[in-house]
C-alpha cells in the first residue's frame, strides 16, 4: 500500500525506502522494492480504459500537446528498425507481450530478465490508446522523421512540420543550457563564442541553415528520448499518449488522431496550422473544409475576425463541454454531429502565428467554446506529471513506459471519480431521478432514461398525432404571455398550455426556453405550475367531488421557503383557500426547482400523506417546511388554518409512478 501511495503522490519508491530505513533501523533496498512493486502492478488486472465519463469513447473535442521534459536517456544513433518499420504497430503485442512481460520475466532470474529487456526500436514502439482505439493497431511514424531528416541532408526537401519543431526544440534546449555549455557548442560549430548567451544562440541559429551544422549539432546535443505526446478531452481525461524517440513533430499528434476509432470534430493544439497541413497529406480531408479553419480564409472573414465581429457556431459543443449527454439515444448516430472537422489553436498560442488567415483558428470565435472550454488541460496535466520526472527520467525504457502509463491511468481514475461525484450532485439537485450508470459508449446517464427515450422514438406516430392538438395554438397570433383562459384565481397563458405538449416546433421551443430558463431549467413536456394549479382547482371544485377539498397554490410553500431564507419579506397567507372548512388539503411542491411531489393533509384522520411520482420515501424537508407554514398560518390567521401538531406522516401507496424524468407534474395531477 505504501508503494502504491508513493506512485500516486509523486514520490519515488527509493525515497520511501530510505524513510522506512531511517524510521525502523531496518534495511529496505529501494531497487528491489521498486522491481517488486512493478512486478505486482504488471500482474494486476488494470483496465486502462483511458475514457472520460462524460465524453465516452467518442469525444467531440481533444486537446493535444507534447511534454519534452519527461524523457529517458537514449542514444538515437543506436535505435534500430528504421528500415523495417511500418506505419502501424500492434499495441497489444507491444504493451502486453513486451513491456508487461519484461517486468514479469524479472521474477525468473537475471538471464530471463535480460532476454525480456525492452529496447527502443522504430519497428516495435507503440502509442497507447484506450477504449477509443480503432483496433489493436496504432500509427507510429517515428521512422519517417529519420527518413525525412536524411532526405533533408541530401537534397533539402524536408517536411516543414519536422523541420520547424526540430529547430525550435534545439533552440529551447540551448536556452536551457548554461553559458559555458553554449560557448562550448559555439566553438565546436566554429561560431564566434564571445558575447552574451543570447548572442551566441542567435549565431548558432543562423548556422543551423547549413545542413551539415544542423545534423552535427542535433546529434551532439540530443541524448535522450523526445518526451511524450498526449491527447485529452476538455474534462482533463487522457485518451491516448505516445512516448516519442525523436524530437516532437506534428506527425506524432496526427498519429494519435489516426489511431482513434473516430476523429473528434474539434482538435485543439499549439501547432494547429502545421497539424492540419500534415494531416491532410496523410489522409484526404482529415481537416475539412478550409483546412480545419472555422471559415474560408477570405479577406472579409479575416477582417471580421480582426474586428471581433466574426462568429462560428458549433451547437453540439455546448452539451458535451458542460454536463453528461443524458438525453442521447444508445446509438452511435449521436456521435456524428457534423461533417466538418476543425483544427484550432489553443487560447494561449493564438497570437504566435504570423499568417492572418490563421486568425480563423481561434476558439474565442466559437460562442459555445468561448470562456467555457479549458484549452490548457494538456499543459496543466503535464505540469502535474512533471513532478514525477526526477525518478522517471532515470528509469530504463521498459520501466519508463510501464510507469508512465500507470501514472496516467491513476490520474484518469482520480479525475473521473471527482467528475462523477460532481455530476451526481448536480443531477440529484436538478433532476432527482434514477441511478447514474454508464451506457454502452462509456457515458454517464440515468438508468431508465434511455429506455424511455427509445419508447418515445418507437411511438413517434402516436406523438405526432398528439402534437396536432397544439398545432393551432402554436400557429395563432397570440404572444406566449397572452392569457388563453382563466380558471378560478388562475390565469393560464399560451406558454402554460404549450408546456403540456409532448413535442413542439423548434422555433416555438426556443422561444419558450428563452422565457422559462431565466428562472429555472426546463425541457419539453415538463408541466409548469399554472397548469398544475388550474387542474387541482378544477378537481377540488368539480361537482363530482363530494368532499370539501382545497388545493394550495404551488407558490405557497415556495413563498414560505423564500421568506425563511430572506429572499422575500412577506408570506402569502391566502385566506381565499378556506382551509378551516376543508376535509383534505392538496399541496403540490416543487422540490429544489426540479421535481414535483404532492402532500395531502387529511383533516379528519389527522394524516399527512406524501406522494412522489418516483415512489420514493417521504421527504423530511418537505414535511417540516409544510408544518412550519401551517403553524405560522395558525398564529396569524387562526380562524382559517389547520393545526398540524398531531398529524401523523405516512407515504402514499397504490398509485402509478412515472417511467421517465419529465412527467412528474402530470403524475402529481393524477395521483
Amino acid at each position: 500500500m505504501i508503494k502504491i501511495m508513493c506512485t500516486q503522490n509523486h514520490t519515488a519508491i527509493g525515497r520511501a525506502a530510505d524513510t522506512l530505513t531511517e524510521d525502523t533501523g531496518l534495511h529496505f533496498p529501494g531497487d528491489k522494492m521498486l522491481q517488486g512493486y512493478l512486478h505486482f502492478e504488471a500482474m494486476c488486472d488494470h483496465k486502462y480504459s483511458f475514457t472520460c465519463d462524460i465524453c465516452g469513447r467518442f469525444p467531440c473535442c481533444l486537446v493535444t500537446d507534447a511534454n519534452r521534459k519527461c524523457a529517458f536517456p537514449l542514444a538515437l544513433s543506436q535505435v534500430p528498425g528504421a528500415e523495417t518499420a511500418s506505419d502501424e504497430i500492434n499495441m497489444d503485442v507491444f504493451w502486453n507481450q513486451t513491456v508487461e512481460a519484461s517486468l514479469l520475466y524479472r521474477g525468473f532470474g537475471k538471464e530471463a530478465a535480460n532476454d525480456g529487456r525492452v529496447s527502443p526500436s522504430y519497428d516495435n514502439w507503440a502509442p497507447f490508446v484506450g477504449l477509443a482505439r480503432k483496433d489493436a493497431k496504432a500509427f507510429n511514424t517515428e521512422a519517417e522523421k529519420l527518413r525525412s531528416l536524411t532526405k533533408h541532408l541530401q537534397d533539402g526537401d524536408f517536411d516543414a512540420g519536422d523541420r520547424d519543431l526540430t529547430e525550435d526544440v534545439l533552440m529551447q534546449m540551448l536556452c536551457e543550457k548554461k553559458v559555458p555549455e553554449v560557448r562550448h557548442w559555439c566553438t565546436k560549430m566554429e561560431v564566434d563564442a564571445k558575447g552574451t548567451k543570447l548572442e551566441m544562440i542567435n549565431r548558432l541559429k543562423e548556422k543551423l541553415k547549413s545542413k551539415s551544422t544542423f545534423n552535427k549539432l542535433f546529434s551532439g546535443i540530443w541524448g535522450h528520448s523526445g518526451g511524450w505526446v498526449s491527447a485529452s478531452c476538455p474534462h482533463r481525461i487522457v485518451y491516448a499518449f505516445k512516448s516519442i524517440l525523436r524530437p516532437e513533430s506534428v506527425r506524432d499528434h496526427v498519429d494519435l488522431l489516426l489511431s482513434l476509432s473516430r476523429q473528434p470534430p474539434v482538435v485543439i493544439s499549439d501547432v494547429a496550422p502545421m497539424m492540419s497541413r500534415h494531416g491532410n497529406r496523410r489522409r484526404k480531408n482529415m481537416f475539412y473544409p478550409n483546412e480545419g479553419r472555422l471559415a474560408e480564409a477570405t479577406a472579409e472573414n479575416i477582417q471580421k475576425a480582426k474586428d471581433g465581429n466574426f462568429s462560428k457556431s458549433i451547437p453540439y459543443m455546448k452539451e458535451w463541454l458542460t454536463v453528461a449527454p443524458l438525453n442521447a439515444l444508445d446509438s452511435d448516430a449521436h456521435f456524428l454531429p457534423s461533417s466538418e472537422t476543425f483544427c484550432l489553436l489553443d487560447r494561449f498560442h493564438e497570437g504566435n502565428t504570423k499568417s492572418e488567415q490563421e486568425l480563423l483558428r481561434r476558439i474565442s470565435l466559437v460562442p459555445e467554446m468561448k470562456g467555457r472550454i479549458n484549452s490548457q488541460v494538456e499543459e496543466q496535466m503535464h505540469r502535474k506529471m512533471n513532478r514525477n520526472n526526477y525518478f522517471l527520467d532515470v528509469m530504463s525504457p521498459g520501466n519508463y513506459m510501464f510507469v508512465l502509463r500507470l501514472l496516467l491511468h491513476f490520474y484518469n481514475q482520480q479525475t473521473n471519480k471527482k467528475m462523477t461525484a460532481a455530476v451526481e450532485g448536480q443531477l440529484k439537485n436538478d433532476i432527482l431521478c434514477g441511478e447514474i450508470r454508464h451506457d454502452t459508449f462509456g457515458r454517464l446517464h440515468l438508468s431508465g432514461q434511455l429506455e424511455c427515450i427509445q419508447e418515445q422514438a418507437n411511438s413517434a406516430e402516436s406523438t405526432s398525432t398528439k402534437l396536432d392538438v397544439f398545432q393551432d395554438i402554436c400557429n395563432d397570433n397570440r404572444q406566449l404571455d397572452d392569457i388563453v383562459v382563466s380558471i378560478g384565481p388562475y390565469r393560464v397563458s399560451k406558454l402554460d398550455i404549450l408546456t403540456i405538449a409532448p413535442r413542439l416546433p423548434k422555433e416555438t421551443e426556443d422561444q419558450m426556453r428563452d422565457k422559462i430558463e431565466k428562472e429555472m431549467r426546463w425541457t419539453v413536456g415538463w408541466v409548469n405550475d399554472q397548469i398544475i394549479n388550474a387542474f387541482l382547482y378544477v378537481l377540488c371544485q368539480g361537482r363530482e367531488c363530494k368532499e370539501r377539498n382545497v388545493a394550495l397554490s404551488t407558490q405557497v410553500i415556495e413563498g414560505w421557503r423564500n421568506f425563511k431564507s430572506g429572499r422575500s419579506h412577506r408570506v402569502a397567507l391566502l385566506r381565499k383557500e378556506k382551509l378551516s372548512d376543508a376535509e383534505k388539503v392538496f399541496i403540490p411542491i416543487h422540490r429544489q426547482g426540479s421535481h414535483w411531489t404532492l402532500l395531502v393533509l387529511d383533516v379528519q384522520t389527522k394524516q399527512m400523506r406524501f406522494y412522489d411520482p418516483m415512489n420514493r420515501t417521504f421527504d423530511e424537508e418537505v414535511v417540516n417546511i409544510t408544518r412550519e407554514y401551517m403553524e405560522y398560518r395558525l398564529q396569524n390567521v387562526p380562524d382559517d388554518a389547520i393545526d398540524p401538531t398531531h398529524f401523523n406522516v405516512e407515504v402514499g401507496h397504490g398509485y402509478t409512478t412515472q417511467k421517465d424524468t419529465i412527467s412528474c407534474g402530470v403524475y402529481v395531477c393524477i395521483l
